[in-house]
């Protein structure tokens, strides 16, 4: 018996086989049910790339997110949950006028000049875990989650004492992405985001007084004529 386009999105996000090779399933997808509505919510999937971009491109297409920034994602056992994400939506799910906007103000401090400034320290990053990993290991745990946790936090302007504090709370907040996220997981991934936030509005404050040349001062100071990034934007 084939299975149903649900039965296989399902396989691809909950099997570890077919997490470990999910091609096969993403080509039957691609050829029997190529843009369906599952059963999970009131969600479409797109399988093929030429209506993806297609979709990606159009104006009519942006964010469901509503005014009070929260995010309704639907569970695979069907339940609906809510995450907060402050009281500025992140700059990914906005939608025109305010993505343009803010996007704009962040490209005065998100320069490639400031990316090429930290060439040298992430290279010296990368070698002290590789070596730390010493020929064996768990390469993800070891490298490939500390490497880009370290770098965005050196981007940012996060002092290196406190990275090793901040990047277990990164790693709890990651997984609310996934759509077989618990709701334990969502708790805790709650939990990190307030002491994340709490952190953050901290250092802001510090920057405020005494900016560096960092990422995080140049978008407190980043304006257009008497425009500015709000605190909850930055």
């Amino acid at each position: 018996m084939t299975a149903s386009p649900d039965e296989l999105l399902l396989k691809v996000m909950m099997d570890p086989a077919a997490i470990a090779d999910p091609h096969s399933i993403y080509k039957e997808l691609r050829e029997t049910a190529p843009i369906f509505k599952t059963a999970m919510g009131d969600t479409w999937v797109i399988s093929g790339f030429e209506n993806s971009r297609a979709l990606l491109r159009d104006p009519r297409c942006g964010s469901p997110m509503d005014d009070e920034a929260s995010m309704s994602r639907i569970a695979v056992d069907g339940s609906e949950r809510r995450s907060r994400t402050g009281d500025a939506r992140p700059m990914l799910f906005m939608n025109p006028p305010d993505h343009t906007r803010v996007r704009g103000l962040v490209s005065r401090a998100f320069t490639p000049r400031r990316v090429e400034q930290l060439r040298g320290e992430v290279v010296a990053m990368t070698d002290g875990l590789l070596d730390q990993l010493d020929g064996e290991g768990d390469f993800v745990e070891a490298v490939a989650f500390p490497l880009p946790a370290n770098v965005i936090s050196a981007l940012v302007g996060v002092p290196e004492e406190d990275r090793d504090w901040l990047r277990p709370l990164i790693a709890d907040l990651v997984p609310t992405v996934e759509p077989t996220a618990t709701a334990e997981v969502m708790e805790k991934a709650d939990a990190a985001g307030e002491q994340s936030g709490e952190y953050l509005q901290k250092l802001i404050a510090t920057r405020r007084a005494d900016p560096k040349d960092d990422m995080l001062s140049a978008l407190i100071q980043a304006s257009d004529g008497e425009d500015r990034l709000s605190e909850a934007e930055v």
